[in-house]
């Protein structure tokens, strides 16, 4: 039987990015053709790839969503795993206020007037501590329990949080030995892209590296209920913008609100395409923490899409019509074109005890 690969074995400390030319500058880059190396992408001395599984859960409790404890109470928490299978960490998400209680209140009045006049404003007011609370094995990065990281609002040495989860597919795949260089953009439309040394990315490619890694694959997904959940492959959505999709549906169904969104406007995101859709997302059904729908319409295509969309098309996540597991499929996404094909992986829901079993193979 092959070994069992576990996440921790994908190597993303090979390769170097850049940031392309933009339009708009950002609180994290604010000249063109900065470089990141490897050492740059992620909070010095975590794991990449427990950075990009919680990224989803920090953004959400940066922007005020609420996670049920044990009880069913609103809590600004919430335990995320990374995932690996025979050895990883466990993270504590918290929020931590910035300023006190007074100040905050000005800064959201000044926010409101803003946005009267159509200016899109924020300023983040909150840090997310990201506390390592257990380690199981050994962690390959030598993360050790009582750890604590912030997750990064203004340090321009470090790469922008969001971008790092947009790149996080393309950072972990092979070029197939092609010297080549991949375009990724960030989430925001009106964002930065990025230039990855010795990699490519085609979304043809990337789509069909998934549908084959989707195929006959199980899982036991147990919550807290014991209830099974069957995975099924949605073909009818396109994995890679569901994977950018996802992080902003999950902020809405946990009752968070994005600061820079005025009233009766739709939060736009793009797929990690440099040239790929954009997308307007809105909530339109909440029934409370963590369950709720959010539907994405395509409002821009800007070349030909290797899915098929078109302007005008939509999809919905609905948390009570899934036949799968969103959480775990997130994380089959971002290492299906890999270099080395995974086998299993851990749902970030700490409490679920979900595993992903791609099955072995006799030699």
């Amino acid at each position: 039987m092959d070994k069992i690969k576990s996440v921790c074995e994908i190597n993303v400390q090979d390769t170097a990015l850049k940031t392309g030319p933009f339009c708009r500058t950002c609180r994290y880059h604010k000249k063109q053709g900065q470089s990141f190396q490897s050492g740059g992408l992620f909070p010095r001395g975590f794991c990449p790839h427990a950075c990009r599984a919680i990224y989803p859960y920090a953004l959400a409790l940066l922007y005020n969503a609420k996670y049920p404890d044990s009880s069913g109470k609103p809590v600004s928490w919430i335990k995320v795993r990374c995932p690996g299978f025979d050895s990883y960490i466990e993270t504590k998400l918290s929020v931590e206020n910035l300023y006190p209680a007074s100040i905050r209140k000005l800064k959201n009045t000044a926010i409101e007037f803003l946005h009267r006049f159509n200016v899109p404003a924020e300023y983040p007011d909150k840090n997310v501590i990201i506390e390592v609370c257990a380690v199981r094995g050994e962690c390959r990065f030598n993360v050790k329990q009582g750890d604590r990281f912030k997750f990064n609002l203004f340090n321009r040495n470090e790469l922008c949080p969001a971008s790092l989860y947009a790149l996080y597919p393309v950072l972990v795949s092979t070029s197939g030995g092609r010297m080549e260089k991949a375009s990724v953009h960030c989430p925001d439309p009106s964002g930065v892209f990025y230039g990855i040394e010795n990699r490519s990315f085609s979304c043809a490619d990337f789509l069909k590296e998934i549908k084959i890694a989707a195929g006959a694959r199980q899982f036991e997904c147990r919550g807290e209920s014991g209830k099974e959940k069957e995975y099924v492959y949605d073909e009818k959505i396109c994995t890679l913008a569901f994977y950018s999709a996802f992080p902003y549906y999950w902020t809405y169904i946990h009752s968070g609100k994005f600061d820079w969104v005025r009233k009766n406007e739709r939060v736009g995101v793009q797929c990690p395409h440099r040239d790929g859709i954009v997308m307007e997302l809105e909530l339109c059904r909440y029934g409370g923490l963590g369950d709720g729908a959010v539907k994405a319409e395509i409002i821009r295509v800007d070349r030909a899409c290797a899915y098929g969309y078109k302007k005008g098309d939509s999809f919905l996540l609905d948390s009570g019509k899934q036949n799968t597991c969103y959480e775990l499929l997130i994380n089959m996404i971002a290492v299906s074109a890999a270099a080395e094909k995974i086998n299993y992986l851990s749902c970030p829901g700490a409490h679920t005890g979900l595993i992903f079993n791609g099955g072995t193979t006799d030699e």
